[in-house]
């Protein structure tokens, strides 16, 4: 060991040497190198750091989420015309539950003056898991001395429950509906007690519904309805119906869908003077749908056979539709063409003219509708514009009773030829200012009535939403129709004068439970007729409080 040690210092001692001669080299010398020099470092200081970053002041950004309205695909609509009397307060949801209480003030006929009380009450329990039930009570009318004719009482009430299981959703509902009206369509001088003219009609209904609420094993989709309903009149007139629908969809590779259908309605309607009418009618159909979110097409066929007064009825009716994005969601192209059967009962030709005489014929539309136009969305705002034509067979018309005014009767056009151009829009200019307008206009060609007796050619409808803030909510809304032709006691058509109606609304929450609300209808004191003689409530006011628990 100490031999090596003394020749790596002499080796080290040569090579000091040669560096220190001048920088002349190292010479001649022949250098053996025992071992390659191996660096030792007895001691190391380790160097600790303790990095930081600096804090970054980062200010807090207020998000606005600006979401489209989607125009909803409405079948054409029926040829009933929302009436121009007090429209519907909206309630504000803030809870499950609230009592609403309001008092009006109508100008109608003659100047004279009637008052209106309103009284909601609201439950809803949804405290335990798989259970929600509630009850439902309303109360509106328009009041006057015995000597007034233009008066009117609704009650509505309903009772429901539903019930969740883990792939199973069911539910049952029970209701009672009674509106109360009067004649009022005579002249001037006409005296005549209230109780003479006046009609009240009562509903009872029923539902149950019975469809999946999640996957089950087989993916399909089911949903079932029945409903029962039973309606009477001042004149002991009735009717009652059982109707099921049911259906069931299977999706596959979520592009294909099968839909299939059945359906059923019994129903008798009981007049006073005339025989009874039974309808047992059954339909089943089903239906193929592609949708690869760039094209949609459906096609399927509806198959309804049964008896209607011991007349036996099979009919087909197809049903086409097709849907094509253009532009992204900006420009979309749609068609339809289908074929329905529409049952028309004494409830459905009353809540269209609740002034029709008692003992009305029933019959049973044929529709035919064709479709095609465009629709999309555009940030924030959405339109929809089609065309359609419709062919119906036997549709109910009203025509005033030449015997009595004051009343009509209802008429079937064999065959009505309808074409329509609509076009809604919707605009969000803020996330607290909306506003939607609804644009119809109709032709209607009838082949055996000399015209389609009280349907305007001409509706709009504008409504406007604003929130001033959190407390304060304002509502507009106006409301248009021209063109209905009517034929008076000569027998001649005349043509009813159109009407507009602007209606406020203003709603302020005074506390997380209380809020208040002020309704003025009909601005502009617009009286026109919507049925021939019947003059509407002029200007009307509405105002009450609202206590949410």
């Amino acid at each position: 060991m100490k031999k090596l040690t003394y020749i790596v210092l002499l080796s080290l001692g040569f090579v000091a040497t040669g560096f220190a001669q001048d920088g002349e080299g190292l010479g001649s010398e022949n250098i053996i190198v025992i071992k390659e020099y191996e660096a030792r470092i007895a001691d190391a200081q380790k160097i600790n750091t303790k990095p930081t970053t600096q804090e970054v002041d980062v200010e807090k950004q207020e998000l606005q989420y600006d979401v489209p309205e989607k125009l909803l695909d409405l079948e054409y609509p029926a040829h009933t015309v929302k009436p121009l009397a007090m429209p519907k307060v909206k309630p504000i949801k803030y809870h499950n539950s609230y009592a609403r209480l309001g008092f009006g003030v109508h100008l109608g006929e003659n100047k004279k003056v009637y008052y209106s009380p309103l009284a909601e009450i609201v439950y809803n329990n949804n405290e335990t898991k798989n259970l929600v039930y509630g009850a439902h009570y309303k109360h509106f009318s328009a009041l006057a001395a015995k000597s007034a004719l233009q008066k009117f009482r609704n009650e509505d009430a309903k009772v429901y429950v539903q019930y969740f299981m883990k792939k199973v959703e069911m539910g049952l509902d029970l209701n009672f509906k009674q509106n109360q009206d009067f004649y009022y369509g005579l002249p001037a001088d006409t005296v005549i007690e209230a109780k003479q003219i006046r009609q009240t009609v009562t509903n009872y209904g029923a539902n149950l519904y019975f469809k999946n609420a999640g996957v089950n094993d087989l993916a399909l989709d089911f949903d079932n309805k029945l409903g029962f309903n039973f309606l009477t009149d001042a004149y002991k007139g009735n009717e009652w119906f059982l109707e099921y629908d049911g259906s069931v969809t299977k999706t596959f590779k979520n592009l294909h869908t099968l839909d299939v259908g059945l359906g059923a309605h019994f129903s008798n309607y009981i007049p006073t003077t005339k025989d009874d009418l039974e309808r047992e009618i059954f339909n089943i159909g089903a239906a193929y749908t592609f949708n690869d979110d760039n094209w949609k097409l459906k096609a399927g066929i509806d198959v309804a056979f049964g008896e209607v007064a011991h007349d036996k009825q099979f009919d087909f009716y197809p049903v086409i539709y097709t849907e094509k994005k253009l532009y992204k969601q900006h420009l979309i192209f749609y068609s339809s063409w289908r074929r329905d059967l529409k049952i028309n009962s004494y409830q459905t030709l009353l809540a269209a003219n609740p002034y029709i005489n008692i003992n009305p014929e029933l019959r049973n539309s044929r529709i035919e509708d064709r479709i095609a136009g465009f629709k999309g969305s555009i940030k924030n705002f959405t339109y929809n514009a089609r065309f359609s034509n419709k062919v119906i067979k036997d549709m109910p018309l009203f025509v005033n009773d030449t015997l009595n005014m004051n009343r009509f009767d209802v008429v079937y056009e064999d065959v009505m030829f309808v074409y329509n151009i609509n076009a809604e829009v919707g605009f969000s200019w803020t996330k607290n200012f909306r506003t939607q307008l609804s644009f119809d206009y109709r032709i209607y060609d009838p082949v055996f009535e000399a015209q389609a007796w009280h349907l305007p050619s001409l509706n709009t409808n504008l409504t406007a939403s604003y929130k001033i803030n959190n407390q304060f909510f304002l509502d507009l809304e106006f409301y248009a129709l021209a063109g209905a032709k009517a034929r008076n006691i000569d027998g001649e058509v005349e043509k009813l004068k159109g009407t507009a109606d602007i209606n406020l609304g203003f709603n302020y929450k005074y506390s997380k439970n209380l809020s208040m609300f002020i309704k003025l209808n009909n601005l502009a004191h617009s009286k026109q007729t919507r049925f021939y003689n019947y003059q509407n409530f002029g200007f009307n006011a509405l105002i009450g409080a609202k206590f949410e628990f």
